[in-house]
C-alpha cells in the first residue's frame, strides 16, 4: 500500500492522489498549491452503474453522444461491456463493487476536507477520448455538480470554474473587477 507523501503522517494513499488529511491540506496551503480533483473523471472509472450491462446501455442513450465520433462511442461501449463481463465472473464481485463505491466516497469527502481547509481548489475533468463518457464540454458542467456533491456551496464550485482559473493562470483583481463592470452594464443594457 502506497503511504502519503508527508511520511510524518504515514496515512494510507488511495487512488492516484496522496492524502492524509490535515497535514496534507497545511501543505497545500503553505506552497500555493492548486488542487484539481478531476471528480468526474474518477466517477466515469468507479461508476457502479458502468459494471453491469444493462445500465451501460442506458448509458449510452445520452443524446449528447450524438456529438462524438460513432467510432469512439463505440469503443468506449466495448470497452465498459468488457470490464462488466470481467467483473460478473469474478468470486469477489461484490466485494470488487464496494471498493469502487467507497473509492467515489472517500474522493469526495477529501474534496471536501481540502474545502473546509482552505486549499485553492479548481475545476477541471481530464475530459479526452481516453476516458468512457466524460464528455469534452459536457464534462465541466458534471464537475461542477460533482464538486457541490462534495460538500462545496454552488457559489464555490462555480468560483471553481471561472475565477479561480483566472488567478491560477495570473489575472490580476483588478482584470476580474474590469469583467465584471463590463458585464454588468452590459447587463442593465439588456434589462437584466
Amino acid at each position: 500500500m502506497q503511504r502519503c507523501a508527508d511520511h510524518a503522517c504515514g496515512a494510507p494513499a488511495f487512488g492516484r492522489l496522496e492524502w492524509c488529511g490535515a497535514a496534507c491540506n497545511r501543505r497545500f496551503r503553505r506552497n500555493g498549491t492548486w488542487f484539481v480533483p478531476t471528480l468526474v473523471e474518477m466517477y466515469s472509472r468507479y461508476r457502479s452503474d458502468g459494471f453491469d450491462r444493462d445500465r451501460i446501455a442506458t448509458l449510452f442513450a445520452d443524446p449528447r453522444l450524438r456529438f462524438f465520433p460513432p467510432d469512439r462511442v463505440a469503443r468506449w461501449r466495448s470497452n465498459l461491456e468488457e470490464q462488466a463481463d470481467w467483473l460478473r465472473v469474478q468470486p469477489n464481485r461484490d466485494e470488487l463493487i464496494r471498493l469502487a463505491e467507497r473509492e467515489v466516497h472517500d474522493r469526495l469527502r477529501m474534496v471536501r476536507d481540502m474545502h473546509r481547509g482552505g486549499a485553492m481548489i479548481l475545476a477541471g475533468t481530464d475530459a479526452s477520448f481516453n476516458f468512457p463518457l466524460v464528455l469534452l464540454g459536457y464534462s465541466l458542467h458534471e464537475e461542477l455538480e460533482m464538486l457541490v456533491r462534495a460538500g462545496l456551496s454552488p457559489l464555490a464550485a462555480l468560483q471553481a470554474g471561472t475565477i479561480a482559473p483566472a488567478r491560477f493562470l495570473g489575472r490580476s483583481d483588478r482584470d476580474d473587477a474590469a469583467v465584471r463592470r463590463d458585464a454588468l452594464s452590459g447587463m442593465t443594457a439588456l434589462g437584466i
